[in-house]
């Protein structure tokens, strides 16, 4: 999928689920702090949100962020991806269409906390970069930027359950 598909399917999902939630665009806007605008050059496929951006356009419609990418999961389906492979694909769709890159990353105004994921989506968008300058020198460069997601996502699934771990004995410490 390149980045025109992408901004059209993001665009499409947003439009979808605001429609859905019987939401106008100037009430979606407000929620998630953007210029209405702003809300309309996403849905009408003019630009593509950045990942802050999309995070809150996600909250404000009670979705995930997968959900804005790809549509609403089809939970019949038997291949169910895990937390961390869905984290991974979203930080590789955001890194593919420039919306996360190192240095938008790095900066304190626009970063957001990923809390405990921090350090591994640093080292995926760094792998990534990596991937894209030296594309030519791989043998097979699509198998290396698998292999390199898939990485991520074990990594980002491990912490993902041991978060759920701390939660859960902070939730029995509480009761």
């Amino acid at each position: 999928m390149d980045q025109d598909d992408l901004t059209q399917e993001i665009g499409k999902h947003i439009k979808h689920y605001r429609n859905e939630q019987k939401i106008s665009q100037h009430d979606l806007a407000e929620r998630s702090c953007i210029a209405a605008t702003t809300l309309s050059s996403y849905e009408n496929n003019k630009r593509t949100p950045s990942l802050y951006t999309l995070a809150k356009i996600a909250n404000a419609l009670n979705v995930t962020i997968d959900e804005l990418y790809y549509g609403r999961y089809d939970y019949t389906s038997t291949q169910r991806l895990t937390p961390g492979e869905e984290i991974a694909n979203a930080v590789f769709v955001l890194w593919k269409n420039d919306s996360l890159n190192l240095e938008r990353y790095n900066e304190p105004a626009s970063r957001l906390s990923f809390n405990s994921y921090d350090h591994e989506i640093h080292h995926l968008i760094g792998a990534l970069n990596e991937i894209r300058a030296r594309k030519d020198t791989y043998n097979n460069p699509e198998m290396f930027l698998e292999e390199q997601l898939r990485s991520a996502a074990t990594v980002m699934e491990r912490l993902y359950e041991q978060r759920e771990r701390i939660l859960k004995s902070s939730y029995n410490l509480l009761k």
